[in-house]
């Protein structure tokens, strides 16, 4: 059985749901899983653990959170040669660019990078029961391309102020071909 810590800093809340969900994810792969606020991991755990998430939202300027987050994760850099780990985090505005810079730190430092990194835009507003987000290796999500695009040119609707408007059509499909790599995330009351 192998031995995983899942450490994360939330502000939110949105990463910590995260965070529940990729505990519950590796509990069912059989996983002896350790959870730690990062205030409560330190370097010297690295050495424990056979596998590392860490979860951290974008903050500022798509930033890692500075005061906790990142002084900890900085301090676990130089364990972490070899050592598989995967990110994880939610933000709300930008495109990621905090979770890029965040892996190439992490190859730099040796890591090795055991799945994609998990974004989230937010966490939905929703109610109870539903379930909003999925999480896991999208690569095994395809989309398909079943025609081209076709474009359709709307004239009657401009013709008095004698503009053409238009829009675009493209039928897709998708199939999940290995069901067990997603996993979905409950949203409870």
């Amino acid at each position: 059985m192998s031995k995983v810590a899942v450490v994360y800093w939330s502000s939110t809340g949105n990463t910590e749901a995260m965070a529940d969900a990729v505990v519950e994810g590796a509990k069912e792969k059989g996983a002896d899983v350790t959870l730690y606020e990062c205030a409560d991991f330190r370097p010297e755990l690295v050495g424990e653990y056979d596998a590392i998430a860490f979860g951290c939202p974008a903050m500022g300027d798509e930033v890692l959170e500075e005061d906790e987050f990142e002084p900890m994760f900085d301090g676990c850099k130089a364990e972490l040669k070899d050592k598989k780990i995967a990110l994880f985090g939610s933000y709300g505005w930008g495109d990621g660019e905090w979770m890029r810079n965040w892996e190439k730190s992490c190859k730099e430092a040796g890591a090795v990078l055991a799945t994609e990194s998990v974004i989230c835009n937010d966490m939905p507003d929703i109610a109870a029961g539903a379930k909003p987000v999925l999480f896991g290796d999208f690569r095994y999500f395809w989309i398909i391309d079943r025609s081209p695009i076709s474009m359709r040119a709307f004239k009657e609707r401009f013709a008095m102020t004698d503009q053409v408007g238009y829009v675009g059509f493209e039928l897709l499909d998708s199939r999940l071909v290995r069901k067990d790599a997603i996993k979905v995330l409950t949203v409870t009351a």
